[in-house]
C-alpha cells in the first residue's frame, strides 16, 4: 500500500515533458507581449514628461510675461548634450530677436532631462496628416544619425549656454517651442510632436515596430498637439 501512494505522488517523464512544453509555449506568446507593453508605457511616459514641460513652460511665460523655450538637442552637439537627443530637453528664458531668439538664462531648478530608453522624439510637424497613420503606421521618422525630422518648424534660439556660461555646440543653433508672454506658442501654425518606440545605439536610430515596407515607420508612439494661439498642451493620438 505504501509503494503504491508513493508511486502515485510522483509525475511521470511524460507529464513532466508536457508541462515544460506548455510553459515554453506560454512564455513564447508572453514575453513578446510583455515586451511590447514595457515598450509601450515608456513612449507614455516619455511623451506625458514633454507635455508636462511645455505646460509649466506655457504657464510660466503667462504668469512671468516673458518668453520661455523648451529646448531639444538634435543633430550634431556636443559630447555633453548627446545623452538629450531625440527627446531630452531643458527650459530656458529667452528674449525675441526679430524672427528669432537669444538665450538669456535657465529656469531656476531645471536641468536637462532625457527621454527614456526605447522611446524618443522623433518628428515635428506643423500639419496632423503628416503623424497620421496610414495602415497602422506612421511614416517618415527619420533613419539618420540623431536628426530629428521637422526640427525646421522649431523656432530657432542663439547663445545658449551651460551652467558655467560656456555656449554650447548646437549644429545650426539650438532650437525649441517657444512661448510668449501672452501663453501662446511663437509661430504661425499648431505643432505636432511625434514620439515614437524607438532604439537608439550611439546616435543610430531603428524603430523595433517598423512595417516589411520600410524601415522609418512606427506603429507604436504618441502624438502631441500645441496650439500656436493658445499654447494649450494636448494628446492627439
Amino acid at each position: 500500500m505504501d509503494n503504491m501512494k508513493r508511486h502515485r505522488g510522483r509525475f511521470t517523464l511524460i507529464e513532466l515533458l508536457t508541462v515544460v512544453a506548455l510553459i515554453s509555449m506560454l512564455m513564447a506568446v508572453g514575453v513578446p507581449a510583455f515586451a511590447r507593453m514595457i515598450r509601450g508605457s515608456k513612449v507614455d511616459e516619455s511623451a506625458r514628461n514633454i507635455k508636462l514641460a511645455l505646460e509649466q513652460a506655457q504657464m510660466r511665460a503667462a504668469s512671468e510675461r516673458c518668453y520661455v523655450a523648451v529646448i531639444f538637442p538634435y543633430g550634431s552637439v556636443s559630447d555633453s548634450l548627446k545623452p538629450y537627443l531625440l527627446g531630452g530637453f531643458r527650459t530656458a528664458y529667452v528674449r525675441k530677436n526679430g524672427s528669432n531668439y537669444d538665450f538669456i538664462r535657465w529656469v531656476e531648478g531645471s536641468d536637462w532631462s532625457n527621454a527614456h530608453n526605447g522611446a524618443a522624439l522623433v518628428k515635428v510637424a506643423t500639419s496632423s496628416s503628416s503623424v497620421s497613420p496610414t495602415n497602422g503606421y506612421v511614416a517618415g521618422c527619420t533613419t539618420s544619425t540623431g536628426v530629428l525630422e521637422g526640427s525646421g518648424d522649431l523656432r530657432q534660439v542663439s547663445g545658449v549656454k551651460d551652467d558655467k556660461g560656456v555656449t554650447l555646440d548646437f549644429s545650426g543653433g539650438a532650437r525649441g517651442i517657444v512661448f510668449n508672454p501672452y501663453g501662446g506658442a511663437e509661430g504661425n501654425s499648431k505643432l505636432y510632436l511625434l514620439v515614437s518606440e524607438a532604439l537608439i545605439e550611439g546616435m543610430a536610430v531603428s524603430y523595433p515596430t517598423a512595417s516589411s515596407a520600410g524601415s522609418n515607420t512606427t506603429a507604436n508612439y504618441r502624438v502631441l498637439k500645441v496650439n500656436n494661439l493658445t499654447g494649450r498642451v494636448e494628446f492627439e493620438q
